[in-house]
């Protein structure tokens, strides 16, 4: 009796150090889990693209990778995230873009629930901006943002279909070319960084007129409308500025029903690198697209990465 009773106390510590064991070596399997809310669906080529890259960092990683697309949804997108916030297996960080301004939400659910945040391609808007600042300031669990230089690619946009337009000699009878503008859905930070580029390039370069912004709303079909009507508003207009491929591809759908010949008579531009996109512009339809931000959710995955390995990214 007493030598069960003295091994009692051993057994204990057996037992212990055997449940100890089991949860350390669990908690070193346990992989990292991300969840990434995508602002389109599946359809999309750009925002899968992005989905793609996510992953294969994510896989390089020894992460996990929950997509959640939201297509458009913002208000979707917060009542998702506060459930998953709130939730046993909630993630261990989030990316996310800030789309139709709906990235503060996003930021205090984060910040109730002590998950670290990560903003891509699209921050905070301007007044948003000045409420709360960046990374840190006013949220703490707002850990960083990788964002690219909209306003700069709206800029370069603009002036590369000037010069076309300059060298094919499209010029109303004073010099001036005249530009129809599509740009996305105005509450989107790209949309309304992408639209100054475009009028910085029109406030230093005078000879362009901008004749008439409208919103497609990112939509192919909403742009192909606007420009069935902007057109015959418009006849000295001679390029076609438009945020992204889908409502450039929208204004070709609308060309394509007249006989104005894009590439000749007017000049039609972009930015995403959209497959359509690029044989439209092998077939001279299409003069530029501008991209390359679609590696964004991997520099985010990376830097998250980093951060919840104790390598912060300041």
């Amino acid at each position: 009796m007493k030598y069960i009773f003295r091994s009692i106390p051993l057994l204990i510590l057996i037992v212990f150090n055997i449940f100890a064991y089991s949860v350390s070596n669990e908690a070193k399997e346990k992989k990292l889990h991300i969840l990434y809310y995508n602002s389109e669906n599946q359809e999309g080529f750009w925002w899968r693209t992005t989905s793609e890259f996510a992953q294969a960092a994510c896989q390089n990683l020894g992460m996990e990778l929950n997509i959640v697309y939201v297509d458009r949804d913002a208000a979707f997108m917060v009542n998702d995230f506060k459930k998953k916030a709130t939730n046993l297996n909630k993630p261990d960080a989030v990316i996310f873009q800030n789309l139709k301004s709906n990235a503060v939400n996003m930021l205090k659910i984060a910040e109730e629930n002590k998950i670290p945040a990560f903003i891509f391609n699209a921050g905070l808007t301007e007044e948003q901006a000045k409420q709360y600042g960046k990374p840190r300031e006013k949220f703490k669990y707002w850990i960083g943002q990788i964002l690219p230089d909209d306003k700069k690619a709206g800029y370069d946009l603009a002036f590369q279909l000037f010069n076309e337009a300059k060298r094919l000699g499209l010029k109303d009878k004073n010099g001036n070319i005249h530009f129809l503008s599509i740009i996305g859905t105005k509450t989107d930070t790209a949309s309304i960084e992408r639209e100054n580029g475009l009028k910085l390039a029109s406030q230093q370069e005078k000879k362009i007129i901008l004749d008439q912004i409208t919103s497609a709303n990112w939509d192919r079909r909403e742009a192909e409308k606007s420009l069935n009507w902007l057109i015959l508003r418009y006849p000295e207009a001679k390029v076609v500025w438009s945020a992204n491929d889908l409502m450039g591809l929208g204004a070709l759908d609308s060309l394509s029903k007249t006989k104005i010949i894009p590439g000749k008579d007017i000049i039609v531009g972009s930015m995403d690198w959209v497959p359509e996109a690029l044989k439209q512009m092998q077939s001279g339809k299409l003069f530029t697209s501008l991209n390359g931000h679609f590696i964004e959710t991997a520099w985010a995955s990376v830097l998250v990465y980093d951060y919840l390995n104790k390598k912060d990214l300041v």
